[in-house]
C-alpha cells in the first residue's frame, strides 16, 4: 500500500512537472509563431513596397535617362554619317542604343562622340537586380531577351490622356520582370511610357544636312503674334515654333520632310547666315523657296500642291548681299504676318517686304 501511494504521488508529481513545461513552453512557442509571422508579414509588406516603386519610380527613371541619351547620341550619329532609312530603321537603331548602348553591334561612343553615352538601360536594371538582391535580400529577376522586349518612341497630340503636341517625345518600353521573397512572388509585365520635352536637344535636320558642321538647338520661341522686328529676333536666334506644315522633331531623323497627314507636332526654325554660308556657292537652279528650315535644306514643305510655283519675298532688314533671306508666301502671309510684301514685278514667283 505504501509503495502504491508512493507511485500515484510520483505519478502526480512527473505529471505535474510535465505540465509545468508545457505551460512555459506553450507561450513562448505562440510567441515565436506570432513573431515569425509578423516577420513575414513585414517582409511581404517591403517587397511589395519594392514592386510599387519599381513600377512607379524606377523604371520610368531609367527609360527618361537613357531615351534622352539616345537621342542625343542619335542626333550626333546622324550628323557623323547620314540620315536613318525611314522610321522604321530609326526606331530600330533607337531600341539598340537605348537597350545595348550600340549601333549595329557597335559602342555608341565610338559611332558618335566619346562620352555621350555611358550606361545603357540594360545596365541599369542588372545594377537594380544586384543592389536588391544584396541589400535587401529581394531577388529580381528581368527578362534580358532582345527580341521579346519592346520599344516605342513617338509623338502625338496626347498619350494615355496626357497632352503632348510638338514639343515632347513619348518613349514605351515592355519589361517582363519576376521579384522573389521566401514568402511571395510577383510576376510582372509593365508597359513603361514616360513623355519628356524635346527643349535642349539638337536638331537632326541640322546635323545630317551640314555634315555635322552645324548644330542648332531646339529652343522653343515664347512669340506668337509677330511684328517685323520679332521675326527678325526669332530668325536670327533660329528657334522654333509650331507649324502643322513642317516636319515634326522624329521625322528629322529620317529627313521626312514632306507635308505630315495631321496637324500634331510640326516645328520649324529658320536656317542663319552662317549655315547659308556652308553651301555656297549655290548652284544654278536652286529649288529653295524659302528659307524654314524644312525646305532650305532641300525638303518641299511650303506648298500644298507640289505642281503649282510658290512666290517668295526678301525682307528688308534681314536679307542683304550676302544672307539672301527668303521666306515662302505661305509663311509671310499666313503664318508670320510680314508686312508691305509685294512681287517685283505684276504676276512675278519673287518679291520684298518692306
Amino acid at each position: 500500500m505504501e509503495i502504491g501511494k508512493k507511485g500515484v504521488i510520483f505519478s502526480f508529481m512527473a505529471l505535474l512537472a510535465i505540465g509545468l513545461v508545457l505551460f512555459i513552453l506553450i507561450p513562448q512557442q505562440s510567441e515565436l509563431n506570432l513573431e515569425r509571422t509578423n516577420i513575414i508579414r513585414t517582409r511581404v509588406q517591403i517587397a511589395d513596397d519594392y514592386v510599387k516603386a519599381v513600377h512607379e519610380s524606377y523604371l520610368p527613371g531609367m527609360v527618361y535617362v537613357t531615351s534622352y541619351k539616345t537621342l542625343t547620341a542619335l542626333a550626333i550619329y546622324v550628323g557623323n554619317g547620314s540620315f536613318f532609312q525611314n522610321k522604321g530603321n530609326f526606331t530600330e537603331i533607337f531600341k539598340e542604343v537605348l537597350l545595348n548602348g550600340t549601333i549595329k553591334g557597335v559602342n555608341v561612343n565610338t559611332k558618335t562622340k566619346a562620352g555621350i553615352f555611358d550606361k545603357n538601360l540594360t545596365g541599369m536594371l542588372r545594377d537594380l537586380q544586384n543592389i536588391s538582391n544584396s541589400s535587401m535580400i529581394i531577388e529580381t529577376n528581368f527578362n534580358f531577351d532582345y527580341n521579346s522586349t519592346k520599344v516605342d518612341i513617338f509623338q502625338a497630340n496626347e498619350t494615355l490622356g496626357q497632352t503632348m503636341g510638338p514639343w515632347q517625345v513619348a518613349v514605351n518600353v515592355t519589361f517582363n520582370y519576376s521579384i522573389i521573397t521566401e514568402a511571395a512572388r510577383w510576376n510582372r509585365t509593365d508597359s513603361i511610357v514616360v513623355i519628356f520635352s524635346i527643349e535642349g536637344l539638337p536638331d537632326p535636320l541640322y546635323l545630317g544636312s551640314t555634315k555635322g558642321n552645324f548644330s542648332n538647338i531646339i529652343v522653343k520661341t515664347n512669340l506668337s503674334n509677330f511684328t517685323l522686328s520679332d521675326f527678325q529676333t526669332f530668325v536670327n536666334k533660329s528657334q522654333y515654333v509650331y507649324e502643322a506644315k513642317s516636319t515634326s522633331y522624329l521625322r528629322r531623323f529620317y529627313n521626312d520632310t514632306s507635308l505630315p497627314s495631321d496637324d500634331c507636332c510640326g516645328i520649324e526654325s529658320f536656317v542663319r547666315d552662317e549655315v547659308d554660308n556652308y553651301f555656297k556657292p549655290w548652284p544654278k537652279g536652286e529649288i529653295n523657296e524659302s528659307f524654314v528650315d524644312c525646305n532650305f535644306f532641300g525638303g518641299r514643305c511650303v506648298k500644298d500642291d507640289l505642281s503649282v510655283p510658290l512666290a517668295s519675298y526678301y525682307i528688308n532688314g534681314i536679307t542683304n548681299n550676302t544672307y539672301r533671306f527668303k521666306i515662302d508666301q505661305y509663311r509671310a502671309f499666313a503664318k508670320y504676318n510680314i508686312p508691305n510684301c509685294a512681287p517685283d514685278s505684276p504676276g512675278g514667283m519673287s518679291g520684298t517686304c518692306n
